[in-house]
């Protein structure tokens, strides 16, 4: 091999694998960033769906995350599996803030909890180790029209949460303070 040749391999080798995990990311100005991450492989195969009020935002499964950018400003976070849990968040311009995503293990299936973390915990270290080691997971071109699809679903879902586990359950939040430090 010339060595021309051997050096555009290594020069294109480490740029794929500085791409690959490239660690918490900043948002555009304007925006707030959420990482929804599942550091634990606990549950690989049951995939779980992420909203942002009546906006369908993703869904992965297994040990992996999704960035998500967004305007600054109150959400109502949500996931389903077999279950729904819920998360309300207040973002701040610029801040990185980072949501836990646990399998829950119950009797017959499993469900989602929703966590918010922030640097200072100690599940924090996994979401980074997770986040520098590998990419996001992508969107799907199919996605775009999925809060179209689920209209009835997201409608009939965030009505209950109005009428009934606003007040019945204890929903996390995540505070504009929980923003994240992008040296921890």
């Amino acid at each position: 091999m010339k060595k021309s040749s051997f050096i555009a391999t290594v020069v294109c080798a480490f740029a794929f694998v500085a791409s690959y995990g490239q660690g918490f990311q900043s948002p555009a100005p304007g925006k707030a960033v959420v990482y929804f991450a599942r550091p634990s492989s606990a549950g690989f195969a049951i995939g779980f769906d992420f909203y942002d009020g009546d906006k369908f935002i993703g869904s992965f499964a297994g040990r992996n995350y999704m960035r998500y950018e967004t305007d600054p400003g109150e959400h109502l976070f949500w996931a389903t599996s077999e279950n729904r849990d819920f998360l309300t968040a207040d973002l701040r311009e610029g801040g990185i803030y980072v949501v836990m995503v646990n399998v829950e293990l119950r009797l017959a299936v499993a469900g989602v909890g929703l966590i918010p973390l922030d640097d200072k915990q100690k599940s924090a270290a996994k979401v980074k180790k997770l986040v520098d080691k590998k990419g996001p997971k992508d969107g799907d071109p199919a996605d775009v029209d999925a809060s179209a699809s689920r209209k009835d679903y997201i409608q009939e879902s965030l009505a209950r949460y109005e009428e009934k586990w606003k007040e019945k359950r204890k929903i996390a939040h995540l505070s504009p303070d929980m923003a994240i430090d992008l040296n921890m």
